[in-house]
């Protein structure tokens, strides 16, 4: 069923409650983790949180709370260029998704700002349901409260990480991952199971070589194989 366009509050208060959910449990979980983790890495309280208002990804977070002892400014803006690379095809492939054909404006910085891998999941699968019109509002509603959520967790991880031991604190770092793959599990056709299984293989065998590298360069080579593999398999029907 097709929700109306004639409210933009219909569709705000739609992402909203829908962040409210199994993905804002995930965010806070793996963002209560980071605050922990930011807070043994020596960040402060606004640092802490502000990485997360402003980075807004976890693995380029994780990487520059990791690099960020190292004291240098240029390993820890190409380490986190890096880690948060894949944000550029994927706002580029989300952008049409909102405003479907239209030519590239100044708002359009603002969407890939906000922009995150749990929006995107939610949006690919809210799209068949929204009207153009109302995608937008949907998309603010959702991202902005996931946003705050991250914004809160990481305020509560980082103040509790004296009380939390630092183990127990990075076990909720997992929860996104398996809020993915289950994501993936719903999706119809070989692909993502395959780029799933791939990335669970490639990532912690490039993390043991090139340590800090392995999200990017892993899921690099993960990706590239589950498409070879998918590729071979169809051309074998």
């Amino acid at each position: 069923m097709k929700f109306l366009s004639e409210d933009c509050c219909v569709p705000l208060l739609l992402g909203v409650r829908h962040a409210l959910g199994v993905p804002g449990i995930a965010v806070f979980s793996s963002m209560f983790g980071f605050g922990a983790f930011a807070n043994a890495a020596g960040f402060d309280f606004v640092l802490a949180v502000m990485s997360t208002l402003t980075l807004w990804a976890l693995p380029g977070q994780v990487v520059f709370a990791e690099l960020y002892p190292s004291g240098s400014l240029v390993v820890v803006f190409f380490g986190v260029f890096f880690a948060n690379a894949r944000f550029f095809p994927l706002a580029l492939a989300t952008i049409p998704m909102l405003e479907g054909a239209a030519r590239f404006r100044p708002i359009h910085f603002v969407y890939a700002q906000l922009m995150s891998v749990i929006s995107w999941s939610q949006l690919t699968r809210m799209v068949p349901t929204l009207q153009l019109p109302d995608r937008v509002p949907y998309f603010y509603g959702f991202t902005l409260t996931v946003i705050v959520i991250a914004g809160i967790a990481t305020a509560s991880g980082f103040w509790m990480s004296a009380i939390v031991p630092k183990h127990l604190g990075l076990v909720f770092l997992v929860i996104p991952a398996l809020y993915f793959i289950l994501i993936s599990a719903g999706v119809k056709g070989r692909l993502p199971v395959l780029s799933v299984l791939c990335g669970a293989v490639f990532v912690p065998m490039v993390e043991l070589v090139l340590p800090n590298w392995g999200l990017v360069v892993g899921g690099v080579l993960g990706g590239s194989a589950a498409f070879a593999i998918d590729h071979v398999w169809g051309a074998a029907q």
